[in-house]
Formats: C-alpha cells, sequence, structure tokens
C-alpha cells in the first residue's frame, strides 16, 4: 500500500492504566493549525486544544477502544504478551485495508517438491 500516512510513537495512557499506546504524530488530520501563532519554521502550529474536527473526536473515541479492549480481555489472558495498539489494525495507515485472510508482506508456502522419476 506504500508509505505509512502516520508515524506512530509509544507513549504514556491518559486513562492511568499503566498500558502504552500508540500515538500518532502526523497532526495534520486530527488537529487544527492555529493562524494567528507561527513556530519556528514558518507553519502555523497545531492548537491541541480544539476539538472542533471529526476526527480528533473520532481518534479519542479509538483510544478509549484500545485501552477497553487491553484491560478487560487482553490482561484477562494469562501469558497475552502484547497489547491491542491503534497499529493492531490500521498498521500505519488512515484508512483500514480489508482482511484477506493472507499476509501480504509473506510470500506464498511454496509446494511440495514433485518426483522427477
Amino acid at each position: 500500500m506504500g508509505k505509512a500516512e502516520f508515524e506512530y510513537r509509544p507513549t504514556d495512557n491518559p486513562s492511568g492504566t499503566g498500558q502504552s499506546v500508540a500515538r500518532c504524530v502526523a497532526g495534520n488530520n486530527c488537529h487544527v493549525r492555529n493562524p494567528k501563532d507561527f513556530g519556528p519554521n514558518g507553519r502555523p502550529r497545531f492548537n491541541y486544544a480544539d476539538d472542533s474536527k471529526k476526527e480528533k473526536k473520532t481518534a479519542r473515541l479509538m483510544y478509549t477502544m484500545v485501552d477497553t479492549i487491553n484491560v478487560n480481555f487482553v490482561s484477562k489472558v494469562p501469558n497475552s504478551g502484547i497489547p491491542v495498539s491503534c497499529g493492531t489494525c490500521h498498521r500505519g495507515h488512515l484508512a483500514l485495508e480489508p482482511y484477506t485472510g493472507v499476509d501480504s508482506q509473506k510470500s506464498a508456502t511454496p509446494a511440495a517438491p514433485t518426483s522427477t522419476h
């Protein structure tokens, strides 16, 4: 699918559960830029307090969903290992890719050798 649209960085979950979650650091999708506040690069800075974009509301809902899955389900499975994160489903992309049942990153299992005798 090409270059990832997001870069994820682990960070502390604001819910206080101690779970680590991935946060998108691309910014443009959820955050509004403040046209009156310019950064050192000459571009308007993000107004992180502005909750007007529906994408930000969706992201907050999804962070809650991820935390709920980890706290109420994954944590109750003995030796469950790695918690669910945004990247579990999104794999670095804004839109989800349809599940095909085949890992597109791995090649198909080679056929068994046939006898030439």
